[in-house]
């Protein structure tokens, strides 16, 4: 969602190849194989203590194609198909072959976008076999109009988690795998409804569990994932996600969200927002002379991350400052304005500050215009 699943195929890591020598295929009958079909174990203490040497080609006839031995993080790729293919009977067992799939999410996303570009993308069948065995081991591919752009998860050792894990853990593991389901796509805010059932889990993590290393494993994309609910806009009588955008790609959203969120939600600590948005949404006709009901400034460091986490400190004492709008001051630096509401009507705008001063004492109103390249400027 926004940077975030927009930069998110953005990798920065370099893979180094080493040379082998061929000591370990000479040792191969020696040493510990994994085979699904067989149902062969590799205990987790052994994968520990010793370095494993895999042969999966029959088991992985595409998978062996992508990842080669020769790849630096190779080893450890072979650890965590051994540790996703132990005999689990514990939680920390569990959550060892999580630790070790998020490990190599860089290293298995280059790969795979290496082999699609190169002989998966102009062969469906050959990508749709390749997908599976990916879903099989974890991995789920993520598209961005119909091109694949990075992986995320796929649900795995369900029988093990629903015998051996905590419920936290659970709804964690339920929080990813709806995540996942609903990532990229065209038009990423249209649909943002979609994200109601990876809200679910993660909000009775934020509400039970927040202690937890669970819940701060999701606290950033949920965050997010709230913020961006709350982030609604009318231009016209169409609806955008953030900013002042009112260009439809990739920025048009669904109107009904708030009312939607309210009807599923009816009763958590950020329903009295959408009560509040649904029947007073910012709007602009024009992107002349829009009057910004500011209750924050953030300048300096990441300021994307700072307002997020002030926006999310308001929504969830159920306090409606929904907005986070980037602008060039006159100073001609950018910051970020934490908005309560915005309008083109100054009237509206005047009538919002007096309401939100209930709360913010210091907050005021500041016009700006949004220029033909779309950055937002003071007045």
């Amino acid at each position: 969602m926004k940077q975030i699943l927009i930069l998110i195929s953005i990798f920065t890591i370099i893979i180094s190849c080493n040379n082998s020598d061929g000591t370990k295929e000479n040792n191969r009958d020696t040493i510990s194989k994994i085979s699904i079909e067989n149902k062969q174990v590799i205990k987790t203490d052994t994968v520990k203590e010793a370095e494993i040497e895999l042969n999966f080609i029959d088991n992985y006839k595409y998978l062996s194609d992508i990842f080669q031995k020769e790849d630096s993080l190779y080893s450890d790729f072979e650890k965590y198909l051994a540790l996703l293919n132990s005999e689990m009977s514990s939680e920390e067992q569990i959550n060892e072959v999580f630790i070790y799939r998020n490990k190599i999410n860089e290293y298995a996303s280059l790969k795979v976008d290496k082999y699609y570009y190169s002989k998966g993308e102009n062969n469906q069948e050959l990508w749709q076999k390749v997908e599976k065995e990916l879903i099989s081991i974890g991995f789920l591919p993520i598209y961005l109009e119909g091109m694949y752009v990075y992986l995320d998860k796929a649900p795995i050792l369900n029988d093990a988690i629903n015998k051996y894990a905590s419920d936290p853990f659970k709804l964690k593991f339920k929080f990813d795998n709806e995540y996942a389901k609903v990532a990229g796509g065209e038009y990423p805010y249209a649909g943002l409804e979609e994200y109601f059932n990876a809200f679910e889990p993660a909000y009775k993590l934020f509400n039970k569990y927040k202690s937890t290393r669970y819940y701060k494993d999701i606290e950033v994309k949920f965050k997010t994932i709230i913020t961006e609910f709350a982030d609604i806009h009318k231009v016209g009588g169409e609806c955008f996600e953030g900013s002042l955008h009112s260009e439809f790609y990739p920025w048009s959203a669904n109107c009904e969200v708030p009312k939607l969120f309210v009807d599923k939600f009816p009763n958590t600590v950020f329903t009295p927002v959408f009560k509040n948005i649904i029947n007073d949404m910012s709007f602009f006709e024009t992107k002349r002379n829009i009057y910004l009901v500011v209750t924050d400034t953030v300048a300096g460091g990441d300021i994307y991350e700072k307002a997020q986490n002030i926006v999310f400190s308001y929504l969830e004492k159920g306090i409606d400052v929904v907005h986070s709008v980037k602008i060039k001051n006159n100073e001609d630096k950018y910051v970020n304005y934490i908005v309560y509401r915005f309008y083109s009507d100054k009237s509206k705008a005047d009538s919002a500050l007096v309401k939100i001063k209930e709360i913010v004492t210091d907050a005021k109103i500041i016009p700006v215009i949004v220029d033909e390249k779309e950055v937002v400027k003071e007045i």
